[in-house]
């Protein structure tokens, strides 16, 4: 369970980031009333733990802005791929390693946002508006879902062999003497 909260963690564009943000976090205050839908994606299998977290981390970072992390001369990534207007909006759309198109990023007068708006240096959630963050939210929990199922998966793969090993050895102690 633990280990499955910390790849969880690891979804989050503020842990990866180094955005600290002590008193909000914006895509986490968006996503504490939304629960992931059920998928059937398959699994993502992958050889050991650290290679869930550095594949999510990685991920995460390069794919996703946190608010503090927007335009930061410290993170080459992301870039939007394209930019598309959406009604009042201008987008920064981005595709994702598996196709997946989403909103990044939104322009707006003042600088570039994550679905907020405001003064950039205190920005406040745009409450008509989560486009942004629902697609932050699409992408990233069925992510955890399918890497969090695969490092179940491995889990009681491991476990198995474990017990095969182990019983292994107490056959071959095990003799006449014994």
């Amino acid at each position: 369970g633990h280990v499955l909260h910390l790849l969880e963690d690891a979804s989050v564009p503020e842990h990866v980031r180094n955005d600290m943000h002590a008193v909000d976090s914006p895509y986490e205050s968006f996503t504490k009333k939304l629960t992931p839908t059920a998928s059937d994606a398959s699994p993502v299998l992958l050889p050991d733990t650290a290679a869930y977290f550095d594949a999510m981390a990685l991920y995460v970072n390069n794919g996703f802005y946190s608010a503090d992390t927007i335009d930061n001369a410290e993170y080459a990534k992301p870039k939007a791929d394209f930019v598309e207007q959406e009604g009042k909006y201008l987008y920064g759309f981005k595709t994702d390693e598996d196709g997946n198109k989403y909103h990044l990023i939104r322009y707006v007068k003042s600088g570039l946002y994550i679905g907020f708006s405001g003064d950039k240096s205190k920005p406040i959630l745009d409450k008509d508006d989560n486009t942004i963050l629902s697609d932050y939210w699409r992408l990233l929990s069925a992510k955890t879902i399918r890497y969090g199922a695969g490092m179940t998966r491995l889990f009681i793969t491991e476990g198995e062999k474990l017990k095969k090993e182990q019983a292994a050895v107490k056959k071959q102690s095990t003799t006449i003497y014994a």
